[in-house]
């Protein structure tokens, strides 16, 4: 058994250009092939026998060759506090005796050693999790180890309590989505937002997703959930499985329908089946839902917020004779009921004052030009802003990485008074730049002119 487990250890390097993927667990896959297979036990003695040390916590043994800091000694407890938070997103009851085993690993030579890697475990870069055990490798910050040991919790807490983590997809969705956590508060909390880059080192998901949309590779629904096993070795389908699950999450419109499908998994026969079911409850808002997406995934930065953001997605009619509409100062994207055609010139013009909040503290007064003493996303602080909703009613990766002016990735910039001519076909939806969570607590008053015009555009 030693030798074998050695010879695996020397031909590991061979296996990685298999096994690229940020996190490797596929976890139903294991599930099913694993599921019978007795947990790994493990006895303090033969493990400190081994020259490894074990931590306790009430949901969690943590066998590990790490030195013990601060952060790893932390590791129990942060297990310990994300088990209730497991349980109420999944609905079930809290089981007292549900312990996971962590193998945490700088040098996986004692695990060998002390027959803590099993022979049936596949080749794995970072993490592996089934039933009741995960293997995971250390990684190169305190936060990043906590994040890859909640994520494979995850797959082992579906697997265990539910019974099955369903299709790839999914369950790499929400081992994403949950195992990015609050590092700085305790107990931790699960699947928040992070502030900025310095919150959670070495987790680039932002960052990543921002370089995808560069390179022309922003990815529709139906591409991530419709990815194969091929697809999960490569690192862009857990970044993106990220955005995907918590825009299902914070969304009003798709919430029930993610946390529905947990029930189901029990009882659908077939991954399919179980996708089929998820796209069939959510078709009657579908169209909506995907210009959702495409806005939230132009506009997602760390500190975001989605509900201010969210639009109504409604076609417009032509706009005939000159509108005068109120507009909101704290709410995103609203739609102007007015549709145009491509080439139609639009003027409009827009008056009021209003407060920029920027702290408790602290608040900026504004008009439409907005303050040029802070930009955002490329334009003024507080500058009303406009799009063209596209009539598409299905995204198409074209359409997700359509960066010409107009769309969401670059809103025409309105201010006081703007002439322009429509890109493509649509509906005008307009807002004032300011941060989504900040949206909610500006204040004042607005209103537009919207016409058409005969002049030349701006």
């Amino acid at each position: 058994m030693k030798k074998r487990f050695f010879l695996a250890f020397l031909l590991f390097p061979l296996f990685l250009s298999f096994a690229q993927a940020q996190f490797d667990n596929l976890a139903d896959d294991a599930s099913f092939q694993f599921r019978t297979h007795p947990r790994v036990i493990v006895e303090k003695d033969h493990a400190e026998a081994a020259g490894l040390k074990v931590l306790d916590g009430k949901h969690v043994k943590i066998v590990t060759d790490l030195e013990l800091t601060p952060a790893v000694k932390a590791l129990p407890k942060a297990v310990d506090e994300a088990f209730p938070q497991l349980c109420d997103f999944f609905g079930v009851e809290d089981d007292p005796d549900w312990v996971l085993t962590v193998f945490l690993m700088k040098n996986n030579l004692k695990f060998i050693e002390a027959n803590y890697l099993p022979d049936i475990l596949p080749p794995f870069q970072n993490g592996f999790s089934y039933n009741y055990d995960c293997w995971v490798y250390d990684q190169p910050s305190d936060y990043y180890r906590q994040h890859l040991i909640l994520h494979e919790m995850v797959h082992s807490f579906s697997t265990t309590r539910i019974g099955k983590a369903g299709p790839n997809w999914f369950a790499e969705m929400l081992a994403e989505s949950l195992g990015m956590h609050d590092f700085s508060t305790s107990p931790i909390r699960l699947g928040f937002m992070p502030p900025n880059k310095q919150a959670v080192p070495h987790c680039g998901r932002i960052k990543e997703i921002h370089d995808a949309i560069a390179r022309g590779e922003a990815r529709t629904i139906d591409r991530i959930l419709l990815a194969t096993k091929e697809d999960f070795l490569d690192n862009s389908v857990y970044y993106w499985c990220w955005a995907l699950g918590w825009f299902l999450e914070h969304n009003p419109n798709t919430h029930d329908e993610l946390h529905s499908l947990i029930p189901t998994l029990k009882t659908t026969n077939t991954f399919e089946e179980f996708t089929a079911a998820f796209l069939k409850s959510i078709e009657p808002k579908r169209e909506l839902i995907e210009k959702q997406w495409l806005m939230y995934v132009a506009s997602l930065d760390y500190d975001y917020a989605l509900k201010p953001m969210l639009f109504d997605a409604e076609a417009g009619e032509p706009l005939g004779e000159k509108t005068v509409q109120k507009l909101k100062v704290n709410a995103g994207w609203q739609n102007t009921k007015i549709h145009v055609k491509k080439g139609e010139k639009i003027r409009i013009r827009a008056k009021g004052k209003f407060d920029l909040y920027r702290s408790e503290e602290e608040s900026w007064p504004c008009e439409q030009n907005g303050v040029t003493i802070e930009y955002l996303n490329g334009q003024p602080l507080g500058i009303l802003q406009a799009v063209i909703l596209t009539d598409a009613e299905k995204m198409t990766p074209a359409l997700m990485n359509d960066r010409q002016p107009g769309t969401f990735y670059t809103p025409i910039a309105v201010g006081t008074s703007r002439t322009f001519t429509a890109p493509f076909d649509g509906t005008i939806l307009l807002r004032l730049n300011v941060e989504p969570k900040k949206l909610p607590k500006c204040q004042g008053e607005m209103a537009v002119e919207i016409k058409e015009s005969q002049g030349s555009a701006d």
